[in-house]
């Protein structure tokens, strides 16, 4: 089982980071009180399932499902676009997790074992991923990199 503190220190803004991404890229613009308000549901959802000892795969989709469902209801935006945003801003943030873990495990001389067996070493290698996803999200937002404009569409059916 892991920490509650993991919950608010990882979860949390990893998932605001990954809404606000997704959609950002998709030209939505979603309140940040409501993708906060999701990003703590998904966060006590996320802390619950650790309790159950649920495969690593079977936590992520039902998280990333979730979350979609939630975001969508919460800011009353078409299923369709909440699954091709969220999806976005999960592929581009596993995508720099993936790129960030191994040369961090490297650096620190930790194996995955390591990793997975403590929570420190989860929130220092959280840092740098978010770092650079929130640097590509707000280089994003600087320079208005929209990859489909879904402007006011969101409850469109």
């Amino acid at each position: 089982m892991q920490p509650i503190y993991l919950g608010f220190l990882i979860s949390v803004p990893q998932t605001f980071l990954i809404i606000k991404l997704g959609f950002g890229l998709f030209n939505f613009q979603i309140s940040s009180m409501k993708c906060l308000l999701v990003s703590l549901v998904i966060a006590g959802v996320d802390f619950y399932f650790s309790t159950l000892s649920i495969p690593y795969a079977f936590n992520t989709l039902s998280l990333t499902v979730l979350t979609i469902i939630i975001t969508s209801l919460s800011n009353k935006i078409n299923l369709k676009y909440s699954i091709v945003s969220i999806l976005l801003g999960l592929t581009i943030y596993a995508s720099v997790e993936g790129l960030i873990l191994p040369l961090f495990l490297t650096i620190t001389d930790n194996t995955l074992s390591d990793f997975l067996a403590s929570p420190q070493l989860n929130i220092l290698a959280f840092i740098p991923a978010f770092l650079v996803t929130f640097f590509l999200y707000w280089m994003s937002r600087r320079f208005e990199i929209i990859v489909f404009d879904f402007g006011n569409r969101g409850d469109d059916s």
